[in-house]
């Protein structure tokens, strides 16, 4: 069972302790508690722990807030072989949520790609948590009262 971790916003690690990312093909539109309804794209992270134990991360990024939020499963650390286990539970609880998620194949890419994925992915940055705009665009709201005749 995953649930909100809200001490952690996004994950720190290293490259070379990230086992594997999957990100959503879609934004489904989500209610988080606590947060505005809105756009969410979901990116599952496992990670080799430094104490021989693995994580299975579920991040969501809200694009509208540019926020982060982490569930984590009751098995925070857990020992190799429960991996598989552990990563079928995270994908169930982003599909039941209405997310498609597509292997990065993570492992499989250069280090500077590597690299470049941690750099630039939500998943592993602080997020500003600053709104992308106060209101509705003039061609939103004219689109919205053309579509309500």
């Amino acid at each position: 069972m995953y649930a909100h971790e809200p001490r952690v916003s996004f994950i720190q690690a290293a490259r070379e302790h990230v086992v594997a990312i999957h990100q959503s093909l879609n934004t489904p539109h989500l209610a988080i508690p606590g947060k505005a309804p809105q756009s969410c794209q979901a990116y599952l992270v496992g990670t080799a722990n430094t104490d021989g134990t693995f994580t299975v991360w579920a991040f969501l990024h809200l694009t509208e807030t540019e926020e982060g939020v982490i569930f984590l499963s009751e098995n925070r650390a857990f020992p190799r072989e429960r991996y598989q286990a552990e990563w079928g539970e995270a994908q169930a609880f982003a599909e039941s949520m209405g997310f498609m998620t597509d292997d990065l194949h993570f492992r499989e890419r250069s280090p500077e790609e590597q690299e470049e994925l941690i750099k630039t992915l939500p998943c592993f940055r602080k997020l500003t948590g600053v709104k992308k705009s106060a209101g509705p665009t003039k061609q939103e709201s004219l689109a919205r009262l053309l579509a309500s005749f």
